[in-house]
């Protein structure tokens, strides 16, 4: 119904653990402004926070210095070596296979991670259920419909939508539609990484847009409504 489309090849043959390094870095203080919006947005609820695909766990590490409870799920095995040789509270776990356990939080991080899950609307639904009332869902996927991506993005390299990990591709507002349908509602929307600016995905660009949009993110959400850049940055709220 939502119009997500899924790659018709064995989940086995997926070299998932391959591309897991790149996805270790250090904190660019351009990227913890997501962390500001969940506390601006949190109001009196508890600074709970689950962490689904948290990698090195760079993020659980900076909500666990700003006193929140924070706790990271993550489905590589060098990744939780990582997280957990920099001492932050990350745990192996198969996303596919996570259930709510009945402990309700106030803040979940889906970060780029719906693409690589073999069930991603089992997850977004296990996940609703672990949010309390009022509780925030960050949300960021690639925008893989991305026509202005396809028409400047000719070398292979660039066409990140066709990586090998990457399961699923969800097509603009299907996603938010579907999460609609769970009892979530936007309360902010962006284009992340502006396919003009950011050819070959250089990082000094990456970071003078991300100072740009903490400023003033309202070109970042034209871009979202025109459904253009390069991914869907979204925070939703419970009702």
């Amino acid at each position: 119904d939502c119009g997500t489309l899924t790659r018709a090849i064995p989940v086995d043959c997926v070299p998932f653990e391959e591309s897991a390094a790149r996805y270790a870095h250090p904190v660019h203080p351009p990227e913890l402004r997501w962390l500001d919006l969940l506390e601006a947005q949190l109001g009196a609820l508890p600074r709970l926070l689950l962490d689904l695909g948290a990698g090195d766990g760079w993020f659980v590490g900076a909500a666990c210095e700003r006193s929140w409870g924070a706790t990271g799920l993550e489905g590589s095995v060098e990744m939780v070596e990582i997280a957990r040789a920099a001492g932050r509270p990350v745990s192996l776990c198969d996303l596919d296979e996570w259930e709510f356990d009945g402990t309700p939080v106030s803040a979940v991080r889906l970060w780029f991670v719906l693409e690589h899950v073999r069930r991603p609307g089992q997850l977004v639904r296990q996940l609703a259920r672990a949010l309390r009332p009022g509780g925030l869902l960050l949300l960021a996927v690639p925008n893989d419909a991305n026509w202005l991506s396809r028409r400047v993005m000719r070398d292979e390299a660039d066409r990140f939508w066709e990586h090998p990990v990457h399961l699923h591709h969800f097509p603009p507002f299907g996603l938010e539609r579907f999460l609609g349908t769970l009892g979530l509602e936007p309360v902010i929307a962006e284009s992340g990484r502006p396919t003009e600016l950011m050819r070959g995905g250089a990082l000094p660009l990456y970071e003078t847009w991300e100072r740009i949009r903490a400023v003033d993110p309202g070109l970042s959400r034209l871009f979202y409504e025109l459904g253009v850049g390069r991914t869907r940055e979204m925070l939703f709220r419970k009702k």
